[in-house]
């Protein structure tokens, strides 16, 4: 059985939908807190590591799926802007930029379906564009 770990949301929006009440629910979440059950931070850095590896995302998509499960800004802010997560970013789209791009003429069309494709993705347009400028001399 696989298990996957929970934002602190994610925890109190299930166990309100089966009915504890707010008190239960609030004194349930102190004590997974305590106890390290529950940990917003790792469960963060767990959704990202995962994101990009596994499913190629970009650091904008993956910031928008944290904040659904709760995580704050702030947190997002200071884990997305590690250094060597940004290197890996990067290394992670010169890769999709090779994979989506072998064997394409980088026609205005083909080149704009590429953007989109990585936008869509979530990396930010002026890494893509770099990159591209970059994959293009290359």
């Amino acid at each position: 059985m696989a298990f996957r770990e929970r934002s602190e949301y994610e925890v109190r929006s299930l166990l309100l939908k089966k009915g504890f009440s707010s008190k239960c629910v609030e004194d349930a979440i102190a004590k997974l807190k305590e106890s390290g059950i529950v940990d917003d931070r790792r469960f963060a850095r767990h959704y990202i590591s995962d994101a990009m590896k596994l499913s190629k995302k970009g650091f904008i998509r993956i910031r928008r799926e944290l904040e659904r499960f709760g995580i704050a800004r702030e947190e997002l802010e200071d884990l997305l802007s590690d250094e060597k997560l940004q290197d890996e970013a990067d290394e992670i789209l010169k890769k999709e930029i090779r994979k989506l791009g072998r064997g394409l003429d980088l026609t205005p069309a083909n080149r704009k379906r590429l953007v989109d494709k990585l936008l869509r993705k979530g990396f930010e347009y002026e890494r893509i564009a770099a990159e591209l400028s970059r994959y293009r001399s290359d």
